[in-house]
């Protein structure tokens, strides 16, 4: 663990890319039996070796690209949505409370709140809700960036004559809340976007010389 232990994450994140990355051409021809079968050995291995954190990375992340695959089919009729989404929600909190998140009884909480989400943008043809691609946008940096900035108001509130004690009011929350995504938006804008375009131009660069060089 370090000043920013969410970083940490970013090296199970990096095993997933690469799997990714190998089963790419079969995910390419829309086989998702694949993506769904790698999820599912992921899911059995994960209980296995709990401190192996990569196998529950993999599960999530190989179930969402079975999900995505199952949309592009035209698999995910909002009618199966809701059902899947209400009474995953209704299981998890019979079996799973909010505050027993670790994998795999979580899953059932991601799943469950990720199929309503599909449901709402399903539902909006018009894409009224198109801000919530932005707060997608802008996740990444939030998810990096929240750490620091909660230890950086934590020693603010040191200083202070109440000391942490006031981070129980509900002001501390809201600017914890808005720097983080203020961050987020920043980091998105100015970092990640540029950096996302200087990647494609260097691609670009070497496909172009290779081309060249046939």
């Amino acid at each position: 663990m370090s000043f920013n232990g969410p970083s940490w994450s970013l090296s199970v994140e990096i095993l997933a890319y690469a799997a990714f990355w190998l089963v790419l051409p079969a995910l390419r021809q829309g086989r998702a039996v694949v993506a769904g079968a790698l999820a599912l050995a992921a899911a059995l291995l994960a209980p296995q070796y709990p401190a192996l954190k990569a196998f529950a990375c993999l599960a999530y992340f190989f179930a969402g690209t079975t999900i995505y695959l199952a949309m592009l089919r035209g698999w995910a009729w909002p009618g199966v949505l809701a059902v899947a989404g209400g009474a995953g929600l209704i299981l998890a909190a019979r079996y799973d409370p909010v505050t027993a998140l670790e994998f795999p009884q979580g899953g059932m909480w991601v799943v469950s709140l990720f199929a309503l989400a599909l449901l709402a943008d399903r539902l909006d043809p018009g894409d009224r809700l198109a801000f919530g691609k932005r707060l997608g946008d802008a996740s990444y940096g939030t998810y990096l960036w929240h750490f620091p900035i909660q230890l950086v108001i934590v020693m603010m509130l040191d200083a202070l004559p109440g000391g942490r004690a006031l981070a129980q009011h509900w002001a501390v929350l809201a600017v914890y809340l808005a720097a983080a995504l203020a961050a987020g938006f920043a980091s998105h804008r100015w970092f990640e976007k540029p950096a996302q375009r200087a990647v494609f131009a260097a691609a670009a660069r070497l496909r172009t010389a290779r081309i060249a060089m046939a």
